[in-house]
């Protein structure tokens, strides 16, 4: 049945008009490859069957004030909520549905707040009047008419008295445990904003296009808006940040946050995907040309913002609606140290040392080439060549030991900023250094790192997402340079927890406040991830930028598979970000490199089966198993609770998964059990024949909570 639904909808948008104009839109665009890429994303990851079936899932397991236990009951939860909505020339029906969303939350304490800002519709002023009497918590004000959505959300303002203040589109809706989720993140901290995950909804009621962001983003931010829906101000500071601007409207949201960027970091993400953004005729949801006023408007918010903060920067679209370039300037060019460690293959160090003396606009730097021991004859002679050049050759002839060569590198550099680079890499465009050291030399920007490209023009890095394949990999990898990746992901400057060492920009004193690279536990591979990681750790922002491009042979010199006790040694290090990295969400996959949304993972998440680290694990859940299963006390609603845990746990480590083929093992729930632990393989007894039968009671009740998992049905088949 899923697969014809999904058929079906594949008729439904081809049969409608407004998806060939933008298919012939991105064609003109992005080619036939990146339109190709664009589709990909949208069928095979976002708008596909599985998607409907999680929220499917989710919609018979929420939480609602008519049917559970009202958590607003508790004086933990007596924060009062504002929900502000302008209300605007829309379909009862549409308004209807957005009212109703807010007030059917499952946290009853809030307030909406509307400003009816065309009330010269009766129909609409009659429905908004009826919800008034029906229910206390709703507030209507009228405006003159037609003042424009910043004013008439001011209005609305005005009649708020809770502790937060949100904003909802007249015609979108909220998830039913939208607010509960949100006062649970204020519960963490005083946050003076707070964000929320969203989606698309259709006219239809029809769920699709969920984007799962990351944790705090300022560098992303200054690319688009991805905060967008839902946002939430605490209401003491939206005074003080000033509220709505008119001349902004249309952006009027983006002005909003970059403002209040200004004034706080204390900006907090919900996982949860919390609202349903309206895709009707005329809504940015549907077409992002809808409102091409915005964009401009967009543009000039940030780049005041940026003025407003003196920072010396232009700001040009990107070439999608809604994203922005911004150009730092530099007011001098501080001197950099590119640092090359090499071995023989004269063909790839002339290549990278060719390109970048002909092809670097920026003047104000030397070159440091670090030979491991090479013997190859021309390879001799042209490290000679470049000796009598004037760039500094430095000879290691000790084993191979990528952070030590880097280490001595860095060791000889007099440059301000470090930039590290593999011998396989070309440089093809001009401005990549000054691109990448106007970033390095931000304040509170630690590592950055560049696009790469791989011969054939697809992407090779453009970021590292930490946990992904087991420890840590590429996303994007594979795609289409002409793509926009996920949500724009690969035309946006976007933090990430690392970057590729191939092509590696730090200023100087960072390196050396973080140690350098780690040439004890990470000699070859993974010491990227470990460097940024402890940057990341003293306070830095890595980031990577798409504005410098270069071409990556990826290890056309070097043996380039991993070590597995190099992936182990990071996973026990940094075993936190391999559970949780802030700037990949746990709603997406970690199996592919295509930002994938997983249903599996995202239900392990939202029941509480993830977050947990190697050295927090509460292995009273294992020993509670191992007993229930000697005592044969399998058919147990503890021991299928028991399991299930164990199960979030599992398909929350793809780590784990890695080193330990779920498919060719016969004992799942011994499997299980040792997923979860550190160092040793609990064994739960000799007698597996003890619980067989209670797999087919397993299999049954615990594959129908979570219908749709296939992987989980081959598990405890």
């Amino acid at each position: 049945m899923g697969a014809i639904r999904y058929i079906r909808e594949i008729i439904y948008r081809v049969s409608k008009m407004s998806e060939w104009r933008k298919l012939a839109g991105s064609v003109r665009k992005r080619g036939i490859m990146g339109t190709a890429s664009v589709v990909k994303l949208r069928l095979s990851t976002q708008e596909t069957w599985g998607y409907q079936r999680f929220v499917r899932y989710m919609e018979n397991s929420v939480v609602t004030a008519a049917d559970a236990t009202i958590i607003g009951e508790d004086d933990d939860y007596k924060c009062l909520i504002s929900i502000v909505m302008p209300v605007y020339r829309v379909k009862p029906e549409y308004l209807r549905l957005a009212v109703d969303s807010v007030l059917r939350q499952s946290y009853p304490n809030i307030e909406l707040c509307i400003c009816n800002d065309f009330p010269a519709d009766e129909e609409i002023a009659s429905l908004l009047a009826s919800y008034q009497l029906r229910d206390k918590r709703v507030k209507v004000v009228c405006s003159a008419g037609s003042t424009g959505i910043s004013n008439a959300s001011n209005l609305a303002i005005g009649l708020a008295t809770g502790d937060y203040v949100g904003f909802l589109d007249h015609d979108d809706e909220l998830d039913p445990r939208a607010i509960e989720m949100v006062v649970r993140k204020i519960q963490e901290a005083p946050y003076d904003v707070i964000y929320t995950d969203e989606d698309k909804i259709d006219s239809r009621g029809r769920r699709s296009d969920p984007f799962c962001k990351p944790d705090w983003s300022p560098d992303l931010l200054y690319s688009h808006n991805y905060i967008t829906h839902f946002c939430l101000y605490r209401a003491d500071f939206l005074k003080r940040v000033g509220g709505l601007r008119s001349d902004f409207d249309g952006s009027q949201d983006y002005d909003l946050i970059l403002r209040a960027s200004a004034l706080t970091d204390k900006i907090g993400h919900v996982r949860y995907i919390a609202y349903h953004w309206r895709m009707i005729e005329g809504s940015v949801a549907l077409a992002s040309n809808a409102k091409p006023y915005a964009y401009e408007r967009g543009r000039r918010a940030l780049e005041e913002h940026l003025s407003h903060n003196r920072v010396s920067a232009s700001v040009e679209q990107a070439g999608i609606d809604g994203y922005y370039r911004v150009t730092y300037n530099l007011s001098s060019e501080p001197k950099v140290s590119i640092i090359i460690c090499t071995r023989d293959r004269q063909d790839l160090l002339h290549q990278c040392v060719n390109s970048i003396l002909t092809r670097t606009d920026y003047k104000n730097y030397e070159l440091i080439v670090v030979d491991n021991g090479s013997r190859d004859y021309m390879t001799l002679n042209y490290l000679q060549c470049l000796s009598d050049k004037g760039i500094a050759v430095v000879r290691d002839d000790g084993q191979f030991n990528h952070s030590r060569l880097n280490n001595v590198g860095a060791a000889h550099a007099s440059g301000d900023v470090l930039v590290f680079l593999n011998n396989d890499i070309e440089v093809t465009t001009r401005d990549w250094l000054k691109e990448l050291v106007s970033h390095a030399t931000r304040p509170g920007v630690g590592c950055v790192g560049a696009k790469l490209l791989y011969p054939n023009g697809r992407i090779q890095h453009s970021g590292i997402a930490v946990g992904l394949g087991g420890a840590a990999a590429h996303p994007h990898r594979g795609f289409p340079n002409s793509s926009p990746g996920y949500f724009g992901s690969l035309i946006s400057v976007r933090n990430y927890l690392a970057v590729t060492g191939a092509c590696l920009a730090v200023q100087k004193h960072i390196f050396s406040e973080a140690g350098g690279f780690d040439q004890i536990d990470f000699p070859v591979t993974y010491n990227d991830v470990d460097f940024c990681i402890r940057v990341f750790e003293l306070g830095y922002r890595n980031l990577v930028t798409p504005h410098a491009q270069l071409i990556h042979h990826e290890s056309a010199s070097r043996d380039p598979r991993v070590t597995k006790w190099e992936m182990d040694m990071l996973r026990a290090k940094w075993s936190k970000y391999i559970i949780d990295d802030p700037y990949y969400s746990p709603f997406l996959t970690l199996d592919k490199e295509d930002f994938s949304f997983d249903s599996s993972r995202a239900v392990a998440h939202l029941t509480g089966g993830t977050l947990r680290s190697f050295n927090n694990v509460d292995h009273g859940v294992e020993v509670k198993l191992a007993e229930l299963l000697k005592s044969e006390n399998i058919h147990s609603e503890e021991a299928l609770g028991a399991i299930f845990e164990l199960w979030c746990t599992y398909h929350t480590r793809r780590d784990l998964r890695v080193v330990f083929n779920l498919l060719e093992s016969h004992s799942t729930v011994g499997l299980l059990t040792w997923a979860i632990e550190d160092d040793a393989k609990r064994s739960l007894g000799t007698g597996r024949s003890s619980y067989s039968k209670g797999l087919e009671v397993i299999h049954d009740k615990v594959v129908k909570s979570i219908f749709f998992d296939e992987e989980l049905s081959r598990v405890l088949a």
